[in-house]
């Protein structure tokens, strides 16, 4: 069961924004904004300079960052889908195109 504290629109404005934030770009915010994504929620407006940094570090991190960061926290049998450098790219490529489309 998923509880939902806040509204989809509001999580995903507060993951751009942690993930434009934060010192160091974090896997899990790319990936709980692709989950997030799947559920069609409507964008936050984005100014140019929040659009560009959001998008630059959605591709900040790699493969091991998401193992460690992401994978490891996944049950082994959800895992699958989400392994491997051609996944995590999918997975980039996806939110990065989500927020670059943002109004």
């Amino acid at each position: 069961m998923i509880a939902c504290h806040y509204a989809l629109a509001d999580a995903v404005a507060q993951k751009i924004a942690a993930l434009r934030g934060r010192a160091q770009p974090q896997a899990r915010d790319v990936f709980d904004l692709h989950w997030l994504l799947a559920k069609k929620p409507p964008l936050p407006r984005l100014d140019a300079e929040t659009r560009r940094e959001a998008i630059e570090r959605v591709f900040a991190f790699d493969a091991a960052d998401f193992e460690g960061q992401v994978l490891q926290f996944l049950e082994p049998e959800e895992r699958k889908p989400f392994e491997g450098a051609a996944a995590l790219e999918r997975i980039q490529l996806r939110v990065a195109e989500a927020i670059e489309h943002a109004p």
